[in-house]
Order: C-alpha cells, then sequence, then structure tokens
C-alpha cells in the first residue's frame, strides 16, 4: 500500500507545482501543463522542452519550468531524466524545496534510498512547514522499517495540512503494521471522510478489521475499496482471505482468481486458492502446479510451495522456516505452523491441525494473515490458544 501512496502523492504535487505557474507564462508552459494534467506526457515534455529552449523564461520561470517537465518524466518512469531535470531547476533556484521533494521521489523510485532520505530532509529545511515532504519522508522511513520516526513525521505533515488525507492513511499503515488496529483504523476513518473514493484507504481499514476478526466489517470496506479500484489484486486477495476465514471457500476461490486475472501471480493468491480447492474437495488447481514450476522456490516462502506440491516433507519445511535471517525466524515459524496445521486440517488430522495452529498462535505475531487464520481455525475448531 505505501508504494501505491507514492502514486496518489505525485498526483498531489502534479497540482503543486502546476498552480503555481506565473501569470501571463509563454504558451507552451501553459499548454505543457495541460497536456500533463490531461495524461499526454510526450506532448507535455515537448512542450515544456520548447519553452526551456527558447531563451524567453527568467530563471525562475525556468527553474518551475524544469520542475514541471521532470514530473512528467517521472509519470512516465523515466526517474533518470526527472532527477537531470530537479538538479537543473535547484542549480537555478537553490532555495527550491519542491525541486528537492520531486528529486527525492525519483530517486526512491530508483532506490535511492539514502539520497531520497536527503533531498525530503532538504526539502523541509528549505521550507518547515512542507506537509508533502514530511508524508514523504515519513514514508521512506516506514519503508525502512523506522514507524517511530515515521510517526513523528506523518504527525508533522498533518500539523500543517489536517485536511491532506495521505498522512492519515500512511499514519495509519504504519500502525497496521505494528499492529496498532484500534489507532489506524481511526486514522482510516479520517482520511476516508477527508476523500470518500479514498480505495485504498478502504483496503487498509478492511485489512485492519480482518485483523482483529471482524470479517463482516472488513468485507463491507474491501467491497468499498474494490468497487472504486477494481483493477487492484490487492483487495481481492486480501478479500478472499476473509471469505476464506469465514468458510465461504467458493467465494474465497473467485476472488482469488479475479485477483489473478489482473497480474502475475503471488504467493498469496495462489497458494490460498489452493487450499480453497482442498477444503471444497477438489483436489490442487492446474495453475498451482504451473506456478510452482515457473516461481523461485528457493527463498522463503517457497518451501510452503514445494510441501503442498508434494517436493517437500513437512520435516523440511520446519527446518527450512527454522534457518534464514533471525529477524524474521519467528515470522517464518508462525507460517510454517499455520500452512503445515492446514494440510492436517484437509487431511482429516483436527489433533495435529490443533497443534500446529496453537504454536503459530502461540508466536503473537499478530499482524501475519497466517496468525489471524489460525486463530480462527482453531476458534472452527471449538479450541483456543
Amino acid at each position: 500500500m505505501a508504494i501505491r501512496a507514492v502514486f496518489v502523492f505525485s498526483v498531489w504535487l502534479a497540482v503543486l507545482a502546476t498552480g503555481s505557474a506565473w501569470a501571463g507564462a509563454p504558451e507552451d508552459v501553459a499548454a505543457g501543463m495541460k497536456a500533463h494534467q490531461g495524461g499526454d506526457m510526450e506532448e507535455a515534455i515537448k512542450l515544456f522542452t520548447q519553452a526551456i529552449d527558447s531563451g524567453d523564461l527568467s530563471p525562475s520561470q525556468l527553474a518551475s519550468t524544469y520542475i514541471n517537465r521532470g514530473l512528467s518524466f517521472s509519470k512516465k518512469r523515466d526517474y533518470e531524466w526527472a532527477i537531470a531535470d530537479y538538479d537543473a531547476a535547484i542549480r537555478l533556484d537553490p532555495k527550491n524545496a519542491a525541486a528537492y521533494n520531486n528529486r527525492g521521489n525519483a530517486h526512491n523510485e530508483l532506490g535511492h534510498k539514502k539520497q531520497a532520505l536527503a533531498d525530503y530532509t532538504e526539502a523541509i529545511r528549505r521550507a518547515p512547514r512542507f506537509a508533502l515532504a514530511y508524508n514523504n519522508r515519513g514514508n521512506l522511513l516506514q519503508e525502512l522499517g523506522m514507524f517511530d520516526k515515521a510517526v513523528v513525521d506523518f504527525d508533522k505533515a498533518i500539523s500543517f495540512e489536517p485536511r491532506f488525507p495521505l498522512p492519515y492513511f500512511n499514519r495509519a499503515n504504519s500502525h497496521n503494521m505494528r499492529g496498532l488496529f484500534d489507532l489506524a483504523i481511526a486514522d482510516y476513518n479520517v482520511a476516508i471522510r477527508l476523500e470518500p473514493r479514498f480505495s485504498l484507504a478502504y483496503a487498509g481499514r478492511g485489512n485492519a478489521y480482518s485483523r482483529k476478526g471482524l470479517f463482516d466489517q472488513a468485507i463491507a470496506d474491501l467491497d468499498a475499496a474494490i468497487r472504486f479500484r477494481p483493477y487492484d489484486r490487492v483487495p481481492l486477495t486480501i478479500r478472499g482471505h476473509v471469505k476464506f476465514l469465514q468458510g465461504d471457500f467458493a467465494g474465497a476461490e473467485t476472488d482469488y482468481r479475479l485477483a489473478l486475472k489482473i497480474g502475475e501471480p503471488t504467493f498469496d493468491a495462489m497458494v490460498w486458492l489452493h487450499m480453497a480447492w482442498q477444503r471444497m474437495g477438489k483436489g490442487m488447481p492446474r495453475e498451482f502446479r504451473i506456478y510452482a514450476r515457473k516461481t523461485d522456490l528457493e527463498v522463503w516462502p517457497g518451501a510452503i510451495v514445494k510441501f503442498f506440491n508434494e517436493r517437500m516433507t513437512e520435516e523440511e519445511v520446519l527446518k527450512e522456516a527454522e534457518s534464514g535471517p533471525e529477524a524474521t525466524r519467528v515470522d517464518r515459524q508462525c507460517e510454517a505452523w499455520f500452512y503445515l496445521g492446514e494440510h492436517h486440517l484437509i487431511a482429516g488430522d483436527e489433533a495435529k491441525a490443533k497443534d500446529y495452529f496453537r504454536k503459530a498462535v502461540n508466536t503473537r505475531r499478530v499482524t501475519l494473515r497466517e496468525y489471524v487464520a489460525a486463530r480462527t481455525e482453531l476458534a472452527r475448531l471449538g479450541s483456543s490458544g
């Protein structure tokens, strides 16, 4: 979700940059901004280039035009060209906070996290009340796992722009990732109130509800997310998980198949589709075998795919879960115990299934869908963690 929030954020930046154009600007600049807003980036770049090459712009006008062309390059995912334009704008106007902020976005898209962080920080130094830069830096800090610092930046963004929905959404994501679901829901509520068609906020809130076991509320939010953004496989996959946990395996199958039609197969959609089929007594989907052949299974959670495809034993899965980075070992164990429990439940061995589900629940990894699923399966079996 954080990556998609950056895309939504870039639209706000485009409005900010183009809205700051000067009165009586040359025709090419005005037409370039109109083309950008209309989605024709090639035309926008051509027109901005004509304006830049004309020699008729003042230094400040030229800097603004480089920024706008940089935004058009970014929209085309030509981030290196965008950075070159932001560099030019900064040379012309070293105090221009928007240029640093936008360059930070481009560096971030290229995976240049250190440069992006430096640019966001410089944008904030140049404009201490720049809510957009605080929001972007918060996103990056969140991505780096620095949740406390990210929340501080989102707090700042909200204090300066209290009607800007993205910092609420992003702060909610930070809360969600730390298992603070009530705080997350409160922030998603504000984001949705400010932007009633904010599909990602509905999906995030639905995810938080699902983690709390409030499945009816989760389904209602995920329905809204899909209605507003039908081409996004993430809410479809999450809704499939919730339907699975409600015992609606046919409904789960439908959602997983819809998600698989939208993009490349994912572990979540494929493995849970397989489990839904198994719970309905259908065996193994043909697509799952194809996925198992075409996917790199040498990295976690590949062991789970191998196990369900009868290419790895239960003992080997457990050994694989215990190996790898120490920081994620308990997460892998929680996941392994849940999927092994599901296997035994499908096979009719409820006692073994309960044992694995209890182990998964006892990890207390409340942010993992496998934890929630294990807890739900135990409740359905008339047991507890």
